[in-house]
């Protein structure tokens, strides 16, 4: 059996609903300060948070962006969930960015009625 040692950094910041922007910025200056090889973990909707009254928006912002999170996975892998639109319905999903190509994604299945989370998204397939 192989092994190979990855270091996991697990990322913990204030995000804000109200600055997409400053919350990519954030978020890139972390994965960046990183070790080449390290395997990210971002916060949940961690560029948009849970924009309910948003959520076009948040989705357009995420798809936006989605060359810069490429560009950080070049040397890393970076999961985080994201906002995204597939067919008129709103999804929390996990997406897993590795040597610069989007590798996973994958709906949040389980979602909370706590917050409201269940009103907004759509659930995703528990089997996939």
């Amino acid at each position: 059996m192989t092994t190979s040692k990855k270091e996991l950094v697990a990322l913990q910041f204030p995000f804000f609903e109200e600055d997409y922007r400053q919350n990519l910025q954030t978020l890139t200056r972390l994965v960046e300060k990183a070790p080449e090889g390290a395997v990210v973990t971002a916060p949940e909707l961690c560029l948009t948070n849970f924009s309910f009254d948003k959520m076009e928006e948040a989705a357009a912002f995420t798809e936006e962006v989605k060359e810069r999170l490429l560009k950080l996975s070049e040397t890393k892998t970076l999961t985080l969930t994201m906002t995204e639109k597939i067919d008129g319905k709103f999804y929390n999903s996990a997406k897993i960015f590795h040597n610069g190509e989007e590798v996973y994604s994958q709906p949040k299945a389980k979602l909370f009625s706590f917050g409201d989370e269940d009103k907004y998204f759509t659930p995703g397939d528990s089997k996939k």
